[in-house]
């Protein structure tokens, strides 16, 4: 089963709008690992259309403006896209994605202790990036000890 991020619902839930955390467009993914799900879909790569992506984040569509950055995660530039850091959270959130599936095919359950302590669920998670990087510590860990076996 695949998963997306879109517009609406906003508030805390889990999304890649400028208004949550940064940590947050890294533990979306995680979140794909802890309930198994098989993909993302990543629709707002660099959706943009206005006047001025640099002085209005929101990006106006069909006659309304969808949240400041929903539908971009990279910007425009003479020279190809710049990348944001919201981009670089996402990338690396994937990239633990496909560690804490590997690490589910050898110790099923072990992925969601250590996902716990960062996020519970969508609307329940951590914006300390210590609490992140501990859980990321010991995913590296769990996975060396495969490594050795």
């Amino acid at each position: 089963m695949w998963f997306y991020t879109c517009a609406f619902p906003a508030g805390r839930i889990m999304n890649r709008s400028m208004y949550l955390p940064l940590t947050v467009s890294r533990l979306l993914l995680w979140m794909g690992a802890r309930y198994q799900l098989s993909g993302f879909l990543h629709w707002g790569f660099n959706y943009y259309i206005g006047d001025d992506i640099w002085n209005r984040a929101c990006c106006p569509h069909k006659g309304a403006l969808l949240p400041a950055g929903d539908a971009h995660i990279v910007y425009p530039s003479p020279h190809g896209p710049w990348i944001s850091m919201r981009y670089e959270a996402q990338r690396a959130g994937a990239e633990e994605y496909n560690l804490f599936r590997l690490l589910e095919e050898v110790h099923a359950g072990r992925e969601e202790e250590i996902i716990s302590p960062a996020c519970m669920d969508f609307r329940n998670y951590t914006s300390d990036p210590a609490v992140i990087m501990k859980a990321r510590h010991r995913l590296f860990e769990e996975l060396e000890c495969l490594s050795t076996d």
